[in-house]
């Protein structure tokens, strides 16, 4: 199960990009852990 956190501040927004940034360059597969969060 994931740990899903609200985004109430501006802060928690620029956490949340920079978790999944990395991502967009570098897709991860699917049906894999960095897929399942991406």
């Amino acid at each position: 199960m994931m740990n899903v956190k609200p985004i109430r501040t501006e802060q928690d927004y620029e956490a949340a990009l920079r978790a999944v940034e990395p991502f967009f360059d570098n897709e991860p597969a699917p049906d894999t852990p960095e897929g399942d969060f991406f």
